[in-house]
């Protein structure tokens, strides 16, 4: 299999975040930016004016209402919005609170993953199986085929980060208090250096625009965790599933989107970190956790085949089973030599249902609880450096 071909899996590995990316649009602040003023460049002196501070969800319509679930001492445990118990400063700031004027800008707080490693399972990040084991089954995945092949994978990660062809960000909101605290909204973003000068950036000095494909169509971030909380210094959320965009070529130049399902994260807050808008927050020991359905995965090959002229045949990969997908019969290429390297690697059909034969058995997570297992687990450590986020990009 070429590189290009295990770039395939490089890419579907390296997501995640969102508690619900069909979620309507949130108000002033409530995303880390009312999209109609990230728009429209609407000064924050006109958003406190109008608005009177952060809307709450009961004003914008927002669907992540609050919910509950019995504790196991029978008691309800409330799940808070956001902006409970927020005040002062912090991002989105409080107009009352006579706040400098970027705490009232545009964007919050933010971090860049300045690294990400994939594990193999036994090692990170969450239990699956129930076997008392944490899985990694896309871990376990890109291990052998970076064997095989000789590239190994999460180099390859490491040099799309250093080298700016893959940056993701984190920005907060209602985040005031990196030791404690009970409510806070996270959006994860696909950024690019604002200023082509990448250096600064590893160490936590950069500045970055969000990727417009990070945003939906009425500009929000398509990936947002509303549940997030701080506990003794470890930010966490889980239970959430996300639409993600991820790079499928070794430049990141070819994005499509996949849903991560169960999601976890959780990291160290910085005691350092600013949490004023425009100001950065770092974060150490991070873990990653979640699951990829094979049809996501799948669907996200085939939308790259289908930009593939020598490939006739479409989509090239079909569901010829409960949770089992194999090669289009037949398969139709014209691919050779000349063809790009990656649709080459498609286009070959002893190599498409190698993919196919390799995947499907690596399956290990039941995600609609029918016996059959149908998601690939992904468990993955990171950190982020501070990041300034200064706009959106072209």
């Amino acid at each position: 299999m070429s590189l290009l071909g295990l770039l395939l899996f490089i890419g579907l590995a390296l997501g995640a975040c969102s508690d619900d990316a069909s979620k309507s649009k949130s108000g002033a602040g409530d995303a880390g930016a009312d999209i109609e003023e990230r728009a429209d460049g609407a000064s924050a002196d006109a958003r406190a004016e109008d608005s009177g501070g952060p809307d709450t969800r009961e004003d914008t319509g927002g669907d992540v209402a609050q919910e509950s679930s019995d504790a196991a001492d029978g008691s309800e445990v409330v799940e808070l919005p956001p902006q409970t118990g927020h005040e002062g400063c912090a991002y989105p700031g409080d107009p009352e609170a006579e706040c400098p004027p970027w705490a009232y800008g545009d964007y919050g707080p933010a971090s860049f993953v300045n690294y990400f490693y994939i594990e193999k399972s036994g090692t990170c990040c969450a239990d699956f199986t129930g076997n008392g084991t944490d899985d990694s089954a896309m871990g376990n995945l890109i291990s052998t085929l970076s064997a095989v092949i000789g590239v190994p994978f999460n180099d390859v990660i490491a040099a799309q980060i250093a080298n700016g062809n893959l940056v993701f960000l984190f920005e907060y909101a209602y985040l005031s208090d990196a030791v404690n605290d009970p409510a806070l909204q996270i959006n994860l973003m696909l950024g690019e250096d604002s200023d082509n000068y990448f250096g600064p950036n590893m160490n936590g000095e950069g500045y970055f625009n969000i990727k417009p494909e990070s945003l939906d169509a009425q500009g929000n971030p398509k990936s947002d965790f509303p549940t997030a909380k701080v506990e003794n210094g470890r930010l966490s959320v889980e239970g959430g599933s996300a639409a993600i965009l991820i790079p499928l070529n070794i430049d990141g130049s070819l994005m499509d989107e996949v849903q991560v399902e169960r999601l976890s994260i959780s990291a160290d807050v910085d005691p350092a970190s600013e949490f004023s808008g425009g100001e950065r927050v770092a974060l150490n020991d991070g873990e990653l956790a979640g699951a990829v359905s094979l049809e996501d995965f799948f669907g996200a090959i085939n939308k790259m085949a289908a930009t593939c002229d020598c490939i006739a045949s479409q989509p090239l990969y079909v569901e010829v089973g409960p949770g089992e997908w194999g090669c289009v019969e037949p398969l139709e290429s014209t691919c050779g030599e000349d063809s790009d390297a990656l649709c080459k690697t498609l286009g070959n059909r002893q190599q498409c249902e190698l993919v196919a034969t390799v995947v499907n058995r690596s399956a290990d997570v039941d995600l609609d609880a029918d016996a059959i297992e149908d998601a690939l687990s992904l468990g993955a450590r990171f950190s982020a450096v501070g990041a300034s986020i200064v706009g959106v990009g072209n």
